[in-house]
């Protein structure tokens, strides 16, 4: 699938917020030392000590150590799934209403939940992609996003009926977001430092509703700058329109948008099949 939006799970749209924008939003090589010599034939081999010396404990991998943070976290969803979802916000973050709100569906059961670890920024370090599990629904849309910051596994972004995520070819994200008749946000992501940043990010907008559209766009965007807009009541353009973003024409904004990776289906392991912390 290219840029077109999903049309299967998006209800038509109605505003969006920039509250619900942001709801969304360390091998082994040769050693180089000599071979030890054989012991002259002359002189007898030296006795093994009885007690040999003990050995250090093997560490555990560093992606196994990442895997089990995020263990509590599928631990959650599958006692939300099998509860009917009492509770679904984690240790105050909330997940994606679309497991247990979502019009068309029952809440999800652990069979229509998927899960799968993504390097989304090639730093070593995998995060979480958690999605629905929906016969012939869109398998490249990331429901929630989950990321390890100083340690711990940090909820960074949820897909909803009127804006979504996508996991691309090469790992990144894009995104659409619809606020009505007079606003749409199509964005490339990746990550940085545990943070959503806008690769390129595209506003199209009919600021006067006087059905004149146009696209704005920035890019090398910190979501974060988002967050100190929406505190001090400003809308999105006010952040951006005049130090990082600039008016194109409409065919400017498809080239970009086009220019962005193909989006590609999530390989996602059924959380039916959760041997974690869950089923302990």
């Amino acid at each position: 699938m290219k840029k077109t939006i999903n049309r299967k799970l998006l209800l038509p749209a109605v505003v969006l917020t920039l509250g619900m924008l942001l709801a969304m939003i360390p091998g082994c090589g040769a050693s180089g030392e000599a071979p030890e010599e054989e012991p002259a034939a002359s002189e007898p081999a030296a006795e093994q000590s009885a007690e040999p010396a003990a050995e250090e404990p093997a560490q555990a991998p560093k992606e196994e150590a990442k895997a089990d943070l995020y263990d509590a976290v599928l631990a959650h969803y599958y006692e939300q799934a099998t509860t009917g979802w009492p509770s679904p916000e984690l240790e105050g973050q909330t997940v994606s209403y679309m497991f247990y709100e979502f019009p068309y569906l029952d809440p999800a059961e652990p069979k229509d939940i998927g899960y799968a670890y993504v390097d989304i920024n090639k730093d070593g370090q995998k995060e979480l992609l958690v999605s629905r599990l929906i016969p012939e629904g869109d398998l490249s849309v990331i429901y929630d996003l989950f990321t390890v910051v100083n340690g711990k596994a940090v909820h960074i972004a949820s897909s909803g009926e009127r804006y979504q995520f996508w996991l691309c070819e090469d790992d990144t994200l894009t995104y659409y977001g619809s606020g009505g008749a007079s606003d749409s946000y199509q964005a490339h992501y990746t990550l940085k430092n545990g943070y959503l940043w806008m690769l390129e990010f595209i506003h199209t907008t009919d600021r006067l509703f006087e059905g004149v559209y146009v696209p704005y766009y920035g890019k090398d965007l910190d979501t974060r700058e988002y967050e100190k807009a929406a505190a001090e009541g400003k809308e999105a353009e006010e952040a951006y329109t005049h130090e990082n973003m600039k008016a194109i024409s409409q065919t400017e904004a498809d080239q970009i948008v086009d220019s962005w990776p193909e989006n590609k289906d999530i390989q996602l392991t059924s959380l039916a099949d959760f041997k974690g912390t869950a089923q302990k």
